[in-house]
């Protein structure tokens, strides 16, 4: 029995109609009706009732039908069984993490073209657990954290930006000591939602001996970026890959590199990681903390 006959049939039932089935199968109508009929014949029933305008299935086509869909999924589940096994790296991170992992993948791909990469969003919590369980192969986080059954390996620094309204009156400088920003209100999102950021701008403010004038906290639901367009005299800082390009949006540098994030791979540490796994790290760290090639 042929099973591509099978597989017109099952398509002129899906679709209760010769010419839909041949359009979904790309082959002539008269085509479907020759192979239909031969399946007729080799089984010695009739399957399906034909009009001009319609299709029914038959008493004994109803009964066949299911036997043909198991027999087409066999022959998918020998395909699947007999083809080469693809290696599957799940990756975890967050957004700010996207530019890097796109263009890691690119490159993973040029040396290992058939391993495929899934990359989750995960808060930070939950894609270091994930690891420690075996549920992903690799986490992305920026700063650090230990826990049961994981290592860290690091991939790159890299300077958080300075972000002010094209308005603001540092918005001509290229570089400013944050100190210099101590008169304006820094707008973040709550400390509990973004911990790291937090404790990198305490750290550089400590340093000049001055403190951060905080402006109200921004929710969940709105941007940095369009409240400080709003508010031209307040500043924010993020990841330099995650600021969209703007008319409105001035990126400047801290002049003592004092807002420096280390950005690294969670690993389990119970295993060796596989040659694909090493070979995205390695894309990761060429990358870079911009997400482009190096």
């Amino acid at each position: 029995m042929e099973l591509n006959r099978l597989r017109l049939f099952v398509s002129v039932c899906d679709e209760l109609s010769f010419s839909r089935a041949a359009e979904r199968e790309f082959v002539s109508q008269s085509s479907i009706s020759h192979h239909v009929a031969a399946l007729e014949r080799e089984l010695g029933a009739k399957l399906l009732d034909r009009s001009t305008r319609t299709v029914r299935i038959t008493d004994v086509g109803a009964r066949v039908l299911p036997i043909a869909r198991q027999m087409l999924a066999l022959e998918q589940a020998m395909h699947t069984a007999a083809a080469e096994p693809r290696e599957k790296i799940r990756m975890a991170g967050n957004m700010s993490f996207g530019a890097q992992a796109l263009a890691a993948v690119s490159l993973l791909r040029r040396e290992y073209p058939d391993t495929e990469v899934d990359f989750v969003i995960r808060p930070f919590a939950e894609r270091v657990s994930a690891v420690a369980r075996g549920v992903c192969d690799i986490a992305l986080i920026r700063g650090s954290t230990s826990m049961p059954g994981i290592q860290l390996e690091p991939l790159w620094s890299g300077d958080l930006a300075i972000a002010v309204a094209r308005r603001h009156p540092l918005a001509a400088r290229s570089t400013v000591d944050i100190g210099e920003l101590a008169d304006y209100p820094l707008l973040l999102p709550p400390r509990g939602e973004q911990v790291l950021i937090h404790k990198v701008v305490d750290e550089a403010f400590a340093a000049t001996g001055r403190t951060a004038m905080m402006g109200p906290p921004v929710p969940q639901q709105k941007s940095s970026l369009l409240e400080i367009v709003a508010d031209p005299r307040a500043w924010t800082v993020l990841y330099a890959s995650t600021a969209p390009p703007s008319a409105e949006i001035v990126l400047l540098h801290e002049a003592d590199a004092r807002l420096t994030v280390t950005a690294s791979a969670v690993l389990p540490d119970d295993r060796e990681a596989s040659a694909p796994v090493r070979a995205l790290l390695s894309a990761l760290r060429e990358v870079g903390p911009r997400g482009e090639y190096a």
